[in-house]
C-alpha cells in the first residue's frame, strides 16, 4: 500500500510516499513499521509521467523486530509536472491608432526558476493584442508567444502576463489643399475656403470630411494682400472617426482688396461757353459704406471737366479730385462720378459805329465794334457778318438805321445794336427860312424866287436890293457844315 506521490517539478528528486502496512509478521509478534527513514527517489529530477521511484529507509520496529527482514516496496511510479514559471515587468505600450489591435510589449523577467537550473526567456514570438482596434485608455492587452528556452526549460511552463493595459489615441489626419479666396472689403474678418482632402486615413477605414462648421478668419479686417488666415471647425464623420484628430490647416493667406464707393448726388452746372473745360460741381454724398466704418466724403480738391470746351448739349463731365478721409478710410476706393451739362453759346454784342454822307454820294464803308469775346478768343473768330442802312442814295437829308447781320463764330452767338446814318445837304443848297422855298444864290448878287432873306421890303428881292446890301457877294454861303444834324440853317455871307 505504499504510494509515491506525483509533484511539480522542484529540481530534485525526492518522491513523497504514503501509506504502507507490514505483511508477514507471525503470530503475536510484535513487529512495526517505521518510517522515520523512508525516502522516494525519482530517476532523475526532469518532468515526465509515470516516472519509477525508488523506496528506501522503511525499517522495522518492535521486540520481534529482529526476527524479520523488510523488504522495501518497489513497481511504485509517479509524475512530475512541470513547474509555473511568471514572467515579471512586461508592459504595453501606449500607441497612436494605426488601424490595428496589435501592442508593443517591453520589460519582462522570469520568476521561479529553481536552483541552478538554466532557463531563459525567449521574446521571439512574444506578441500584445488590444481588445479592439478603436482608440481608448486602459484598453486591456493580452500576451501571448513569450517561450522558455535552455537546459531545463522542459521542467516549467511559462504563464504569459495577464492584467496589462495601455493607450491608444487617436491618430492625426491633415487637410491638404484648402484654399482661402482673396475677397473685396467688407468690414468682416470672414474668409471663404474652398477645395480640401483628408491625409492619413488608414486601411479601409471610413472617414470623411465634413465642413459644415468650416470658417476661415482673417487676422483683421482690413484691406491688405497676403494676409494670415486662422482656419477652424473642419470636422470628421464617418464610422472610424472617433480614432482621429483632424489638424487643421495652416499657412493660409489671401487678399483684402479695397471695397468700392460711389458718390451720389453730384451735380455738374450748365455754364456759358468761356473757352475752358471746367465744370463748377455741387452736392454729393458716398453711397457704400459699411456700418459701422468711419469714412468721409473730402471735397477740397474735386474738379469737374467737360470733355471738351465747345457749346453742347447734355456733354460728358468728369469728375475728379474727390477723396476719402476717416478712420476706415484705406479700406475704400472712390469711384469718381460721370455726369453730364450744357454749354451754351456766349454772347457777342456787335455796336455799329454811326456814319453820315451827303446826299446822292455812296455810303462810307461802316464799322462796327464787337465785345464779349471770352479767354483771349478775338474776331478771327468771326465770320459772315455784313452791313446795311435803311438809306438809298438818293434818300432826303435826315438819320437812317445802319444795321449788322449774319455774324457767325463758333461758340458764340450774336446781339446787335444798329447805327445812325446821317444823310446831309449839298453845299450850296440851303434850307430856306421858316416856310420859305429854297433861295438859290445868283452870281451877280440876285435871287430867283422866294422873299428876301436879308429883311428888305420888297418881296421877292430885287437885284437892285440885294446889289444894295451885299456889294461885294460873290456867293451865298450857308451856315451848315457835313457832319451838322438835319435842320433849318440861315444863311450868311462871304467877302
Amino acid at each position: 500500500g505504499v504510494m509515491a506521490a506525483d509533484k511539480v517539478y522542484d529540481a530534485t528528486t525526492t518522491a513523497s510516499l504514503s501509506g504502507g502496512m507490514l505483511a508477514g509478521v507471525l503470530g503475536s509478534d510484535t513487529v512495526t513499521l517505521n518510517r522515520t527513514g523512508a525516502m522516494g527517489t525519482f530517476a532523475d529530477k526532469n518532468v515526465g509521467t509515470n516516472k519509477a521511484v525508488t523506496v528506501s529507509g522503511y525499517a522495522l520496529a518492535g521486540t520481534d523486530a529482529s526476527n524479520y527482514m523488510l523488504t522495501q516496496p518497489t513497481g511504485l511510479t509517479a509524475d512530475i509536472t512541470a513547474a509555473m514559471l511568471t514572467l515579471n515587468g512586461v508592459m504595453a505600450a501606449d500607441k497612436v491608432y494605426d488601424a490595428t489591435t496589435t501592442a508593443s510589449l517591453s520589460g519582462g523577467t522570469l520568476a521561479g526558476v529553481l536552483g541552478s537550473d538554466t532557463v531563459t526567456l525567449n521574446r521571439t514570438g512574444a506578441m500584445g493584442t488590444f481588445a479592439d482596434k478603436n482608440v481608448g485608455t486602459n484598453k486591456a492587452v493580452t500576451v501571448s508567444g513569450y517561450a522558455l528556452t535552455g537546459a531545463d526549460a522542459s521542467n516549467y511552463m511559462l504563464t504569459q502576463p495577464t492584467g496589462l493595459a495601455a493607450d491608444i489615441t487617436a491618430a492625426m489626419l491633415t487637410l491638404s489643399g484648402v484654399m482661402a479666396a482673396d475677397k473685396v472689403y467688407d468690414a468682416t474678418t470672414t474668409a471663404s475656403l474652398s477645395g480640401g482632402m483628408l491625409a492619413g486615413v488608414l486601411g479601409s477605414d471610413t472617414v470623411t470630411l465634413n465642413r459644415t462648421g468650416a470658417m476661415g478668419t482673417f487676422a483683421d479686417k482690413n484691406v491688405g494682400t497676403g494676409k494670415a488666415v486662422t482656419v477652424s471647425g473642419y470636422a470628421l464623420a464617418g464610422a472610424n472617426a472617433g480614432n482621429y484628430v483632424l489638424t487643421q490647416p495652416t499657412g493660409l493667406t489671401a487678399n483684402i482688396s479695397a471695397a468700392m464707393l460711389t458718390v451720389t448726388g453730384v451735380s455738374a452746372a450748365d455754364k456759358v461757353y468761356d473757352a475752358t473745360t471746367m465744370a463748377s460741381l455741387s452736392g454729393g454724398a458716398l453711397a457704400g459704406v459699411f456700418s459701422g466704418d468711419t469714412v468721409n466724403l473730402n471735397r477740397a480738391g474735386a474738379m469737374g471737366t467737360f470733355a471738351d470746351k465747345n457749346v453742347g448739349t447734355g456733354k460728358a463731365v468728369t469728375a475728379s479730385g474727390y477723396a476719402l478721409s476717416g478712420a476706415d478710410a484705406g479700406n475704400y476706393v472712390l469711384t469718381q462720378p460721370m455726369l453730364n451739362a450744357d454749354i451754351t453759346a456766349a454772347l457777342l454784342t456787335v455796336r455799329v459805329n454811326d456814319a453820315q454822307r451827303r446826299r446822292n454820294d455812296p455810303d462810307p464803308a461802316f464799322t462796327y465794334a464787337i465785345s464779349g469775346f471770352v479767354g483771349g478768343e478775338d474776331a478771327g473768330l468771326v465770320s459772315g457778318l455784313s452791313t446795311a442802312t435803311d438809306a438809298g442814295p438818293d434818300s432826303p437829308a435826315g438819320t437812317y438805321r445802319i444795321f449788322a447781320r449774319d455774324g457767325v463764330a463758333p461758340n458764340y452767338r450774336f446781339a446787335y445794336v444798329d447805327g445812325v446814318l446821317t444823310v446831309l445837304v449839298v453845299g450850296r443848297e440851303a434850307v430856306g427860312f421858316a416856310d420859305d422855298p429854297i433861295i438859290h444864290a445868283d452870281p451877280e448878287g440876285g435871287t430867283r424866287g422866294g422873299p428876301c432873306p436879308f429883311g428888305a421890303a420888297a418881296n421877292p428881292c430885287s437885284v437892285a436890293t440885294v446889289a444894295e446890301m451885299l456889294p461885294t457877294v460873290r456867293e451865298i454861303v450857308p451856315t451848315v457844315r457835313i457832319g451838322d444834324t438835319a435842320g433849318i440853317y440861315y444863311i450868311g455871307r462871304a467877302q
